[in-house]
C-alpha cells in the first residue's frame, strides 16, 4: 500500500481482487483505493466486488472504532470525504480517546478548509489525554497553517519528548527550528536524530541539506556520501551530491 499508484499497478497483486478469499479480496480493495480508473476493465471490475466486500465487513464491526477508521480511510481514498467524516465523528462517539480517529478527521477538516474546527477536535482530544504525543504534534502542525510559529514550536517540541523514538516526530521539529532561523538548535536535534535513527533518509538529507546552507561542506559530504552508499541510484541524493560539487 506504500508503493507509489504507478507501481502498485504494474505489480500483479490486482489479482488478488477477485481471489476466492474473502478476507484477501478486503485486503486488495484496501491496498487498490482510489485506483479502479486506473485498472484494467476486468480487474476494475473485479475491485468493485472487493470494495463491497470491504464496506460489509466493516460495517458489520461498527462497534469497533479501529473498524469505522479503517472504513473511512478507505472512503477517503475513494473520493466520499463526506462519508469519511461520519465515519471518524461515530468513532469518537464510540470511544472520544481514538487517537487515530481523532487525528485523522482533524486532517480530513482542514483539507475541507475547517482549521478551527480542526484545531479545537485536537485540543478536546489533548484535554482527555496531555501526554499523547502525536495530538500534540497534528495541533503543531495545524498551528504551523495557520501561521503561529512559536506556538507550533512548542507542540511538536513536546511531541517529539513524549515520543522519542518516533523518527518522524524529530523529523518535524528540525525543520521547523530551521525555518525559524534556530538553526544551531536544528542541527543539534537532527544530528542526535541520526545517531538515534541511522538508517532513516528524510532525517539524513533534511541534515545533510542544512549542514549544507550553513556553510559546513564537509559535514554535509560527510552524511551525503552514507545516503550514496545506501541509495546509490536516488535521485534526491544524487542532486545534494551534486549541490555539494561532488560529482559533475
Amino acid at each position: 500500500r506504500s508503493l507509489p499508484a504507478e507501481l502498485r499497478i504494474r505489480l500483479p497483486g490486482t489479482g488478488l481482487l477477485a481471489d476466492p478469499v474473502r478476507g484477501v479480496r478486503v485486503e486488495a480493495a484496501a491496498a487498490y483505493a482510489g485506483m479502479s480508473d486506473l485498472l484494467p476493465r476486468e480487474d476494475a471490475r473485479a475491485f468493485g466486488g472487493a470494495a463491497a466486500d470491504l464496506r460489509t465487513a466493516y460495517e458489520s464491526l461498527a462497534n469497533r472504532p479501529e473498524a469505522l477508521v479503517a472504513l473511512a480511510t478507505f472512503e477517503t481514498a475513494e473520493g466520499d470525504v463526506n462519508k469519511a467524516v461520519r465515519l471518524y465523528e461515530q468513532a469518537l462517539r464510540i470511544e472520544p480517546r481514538a487517537v487515530t480517529a481523532r487525528a485523522n478527521l482533524a486532517d480530513t477538516l482542514r483539507r475541507l478548509g475547517e482549521e478551527g474546527r480542526a484545531e479545537d477536535l485536537l485540543r478536546e482530544g489533548l484535554a482527555l489525554d496531555e501526554r499523547n504525543a502525536a495530538l500534540h504534534h497534528a495541533l503543531g502542525l495545524s498551528m504551523v497553517r495557520s501561521g503561529r510559529p512559536e506556538a507550533a514550536l512548542t507542540e511538536l517540541r513536546r511531541a517529539a519528548e513524549l515520543a522519542p523514538d518516533n523518527p518522524r516526530f524529530v523529523y518535524v521539529l528540525g525543520i521547523a527550528l530551521n525555518s525559524m532561523d534556530q538553526q544551531a538548535e536544528a542541527l543539534r536535534v537532527l544530528r542526535d536524530a541520526r545517531a538515534r535513527f541511522d538508517g532513516d533518509f528524510e532525517i539524513a538529507m533534511v541534515l545533510a541539506t542544512i549542514l549544507r546552507d550553513s556553510g559546513d561542506q564537509e559535514g554535509a559530504l560527510e552524511v551525503a556520501y552514507t545516503l550514496a552508499r545506501r541509495h546509490p541510484e536516488d535521485q534526491n541524493v544524487v542532486a545534494l551530491l551534486r549541490s555539494l560539487q561532488a560529482i559533475p
